[in-house]
């Protein structure tokens, strides 16, 4: 995950903390002002709390893919299995 999407998602959760929610009607890139640049930002989020937040990006990204990994190999298991399958009743 890039620096930009990090921070981006630091401000969201930022405006979301400062104002309770969301703009009404807005969402994604358009509920952050411009003004808060990442200059600006860490300015007002302790350098803690972004690095536990990138922590936290990271970890949720690996256990993404690893899921994404393991229902790979679910399915080529299982697609195995079938035609093992076929092959013994064709055999039959």
């Amino acid at each position: 995950m890039s620096l930009d999407a990090v921070f981006h998602r630091i401000q969201r959760r930022f405006m979301v903390q400062a104002h309770g929610s969301e703009p009404r009607g807005v969402s994604g890139e358009q509920a952050v002002p411009r003004s808060f640049s990442p200059e600006v930002l860490t300015g007002l989020v302790p350098k803690s709390e972004i690095e536990r937040l990138v922590d936290y990006e990271r970890k949720k990204f690996a256990l993404r893919v690893a899921k994404a990994d393991q229902t790979r190999m679910e399915n080529c298991v299982s697609r195995v299995r079938e035609r093992i399958e076929q092959s013994k009743a064709e055999a039959a």
